[in-house]
């Protein structure tokens, strides 16, 4: 399911949120304003889309690379910054308000959740301090077969899946993502930096699924993406598969 597919009409790749406007200095991430600017988006969407979102429940999930060429993404501050943007969609849709957040390398960990009360410091002190999770390379796999595990067919899983670089576990990433297919979850990729994710940009076709599960979005920079276009890309990407799954 390419980016904004329902919106331009278009599945012949994925956005590339890394051309759009971006401004010449990163803005201040505040949770605050970040929730409002979640609110217009839902407004946008809501129009634009043709998806209700007022009585939208899911289980929201944070899935992030901690591999070795991610060390720079989390000392410098973004990785923190990309969890309040994305904390106002737990707190708006997730079933009981928590950002359910896994780390993964060539494993996988399932952290303390992020929250409201904890979110400021979230690196820190619950993903760097506490974790004991250590960084390696880049599987797929491990953590997707976790999170297909906790999946329920009382609410649906929304899977926000953010990394670096392409896997190497790529044969193992598609029988899960086959799997995920046929229950109640959604998975979409975010890729950051400059790789091309060939993988990822692929994914869309792969084949033996009864319905399409994954996204992908490429971002050479998330904090140059406003929330307003991060919101409406996400969600534009699980309102159609939402819809999808009632036809």
């Amino acid at each position: 399911m390419s980016i904004f597919s329902n919106l331009f009409n278009s599945k012949s790749q994925a956005k590339d949120l890394g051309a759009v406007s971006a401004p010449e200095t990163p803005h201040v991430i505040s949770l605050e304003k970040s929730a409002v600017n979640l609110e217009k988006s839902i407004i946008n969407l809501s129009k634009t889309a043709g998806y209700d979102f007022s009585a939208l429940k899911s289980r929201v999930k944070l899935v992030l690379d901690y591999s070795g060429s991610m060390r720079h993404m989390y000392s410098s501050g973004k990785v923190q910054d990309v969890i309040t943007r994305l904390l106002p969609l737990a707190l708006k849709f997730d079933d009981d308000g928590d950002l359910d957040c896994y780390l993964f390398s060539n494993g996988y960990k399932k952290v303390i959740p992020c929250t409201k009360d904890n979110y400021k410091n979230y690196v820190d002190k619950e993903l760097q301090e506490t974790s004991c999770f250590y960084m390696r390379g880049t599987e797929y796999a491990p953590v997707l077969n976790a999170i297909h595990k906790e999946v329920t067919a009382a609410i649906p899983d929304f899977v926000i899946f953010i990394t670096d670089g392409d896997n190497s576990d790529k044969p193992e990433t598609n029988d899960i993502i086959r799997k995920m297919s046929k229950d109640n979850c959604f998975v979409i990729f975010v890729g950051i930096g400059n790789e091309n994710f060939e993988y990822l940009s692929k994914l869309d076709n792969l084949s033996g699924r009864p319905v399409d599960n994954t996204g992908f979005v490429k971002c050479a920079d998330l904090e140059r993406v406003s929330d307003e276009e991060l919101y409406d890309c996400l969600l534009s990407e699980y309102a159609s598969w939402l819809k999808g799954r009632k036809k």
